[in-house]
């Protein structure tokens, strides 16, 4: 039986030097989320796995535009 993926939701507060002069992210910062999002998740989830092996590998993030 496969493992169902394991997905986590990150709110990250995007900051006015981010943006541009329309209120839009750079297109740079994206992936500095990724990596905020992405290290919450690891230190979430191996508290939950203390002890056990893990191969763990990110194959897919997706970045959902969410306008106010």
């Amino acid at each position: 039986m496969k493992e169902p993926p394991i997905l986590w939701e990150e709110e990250i507060e995007v900051r006015y030097v981010e943006t541009d002069q329309m209120g839009v992210v750079h297109h740079t910062y994206v992936l500095i989320y990724f990596e905020i999002a992405r290290t919450a998740l690891f230190k979430n989830f191996i508290k939950s796995v203390m002890g056990q092996v893990l191969n763990l590998v990110i194959s897919t993030y997706i970045f959902q535009d969410l306008t106010p």
